[in-house]
């Protein structure tokens, strides 16, 4: 009986000691690579453009890359892209994530997840300096003008309805051509989020925001991820989260557009991440 009661003192003893001599787990596998691929645009004052000659990014949705990048430990490496190719460049995996003044609508969440929103806007309207003819928004889609908006964008969706019955719609790819149709006197108006539009405003002094006329739903930006990416969205959602709280974005919409009331542009609340399909 004193030999049994012994051994099986024993045989606890180095159940005790497996766990401690077992393995370590394998470390968890990053959720970005290094570097991370983000695509933006290169035609956005204020928000993201690029110079060829000092190979020089500029812009909020620039910086805000550069931010999450530094915050992540990750280097960063942009993909240029047009407005309507943002979502193929998440779906085939071009880049891990879009940071392109992306409007998260529920048409798009079909196809892509978003982390966001860091910014809100609505949709407005550019104009030569001292044309007046546009003042409202029964000014813009009846008053027979000439609207260029970018392909894919949710300018194009808001407008389409009326096109060919109160304004003729001209549809470029990139929102620079409609800024040159403009200028050049081949449009009356360049519609897109009031927000991107102050930015071109700034970087052309022959134009002017309309004041005071906003139209549609409130836009709100995100950052565009790959679908089915809860765990990336969650860890991007925690970042956005000290982004807006501790300073960093007051800070860069100040230095990057200086709208007249910048409260108006912030989200009160982040989106939760969308869960995984079982």
């Amino acid at each position: 009986m004193i030999r049994v009661r012994r051994g099986a003192a024993l045989i606890a003893f180095l159940l005790l000691l497996v766990p401690a001599c077992a393995p370590d787990p394998p470390p968890a596998q990053p959720l970005f690579g290094n570097p991370i691929y983000i695509g933006v645009t290169t035609d956005h004052p204020g928000w993201s453009t690029f110079e060829p000659g000092p190979n020089r990014r500029t812009g909020f949705d620039i910086a805000l890359a550069e931010w999450l990048g530094n915050r992540l430990g990750r280097d960063v490496a942009f993909l240029d892209l047009t407005l309507a190719e943002r979502i193929e460049a998440l779906k085939s995996s071009q880049v891990q994530m879009v940071i392109s003044t992306f409007s998260m609508t529920d048409e798009r969440r079909k196809e892509i997840d978003f982390a966001g929103p860091y910014m809100v806007t609505r949709q407005g309207v550019l104009v030569r300096e001292g044309d007046e003819r546009i003042r409202t928004h029964a000014d813009l889609i009846g008053g027979d003008r000439n609207v260029c908006v970018a392909r894919g964008t949710t300018s194009e969706e808001q407008l389409r309805p009326h096109d060919g019955k109160g304004l003729t719609l001209t549809v470029e790819t990139a929102l620079k051509d409609c800024l040159r149709r403009l200028v050049d006197g081949q449009v009356d108006a360049f519609s897109t989020d009031q927000l991107v539009l102050r930015g071109f405003a700034r970087s052309t002094p022959a134009t002017r925001v309309v004041e005071g006329l906003t139209f549609g739903a409130e836009e709100q930006y995100g950052i565009g991820l790959p679908d089915q990416s809860r765990q990336q969205c969650d860890l991007l959602t925690r970042h956005l989260r000290t982004f807006l709280n501790e300073g960093y974005w007051g800070d860069f919409l100040e230095r990057e557009l200086q709208p007249e009331n910048p409260v108006a542009h912030k989200p009160l609340k982040l989106d939760p991440c969308e869960n995984a399909t079982p």
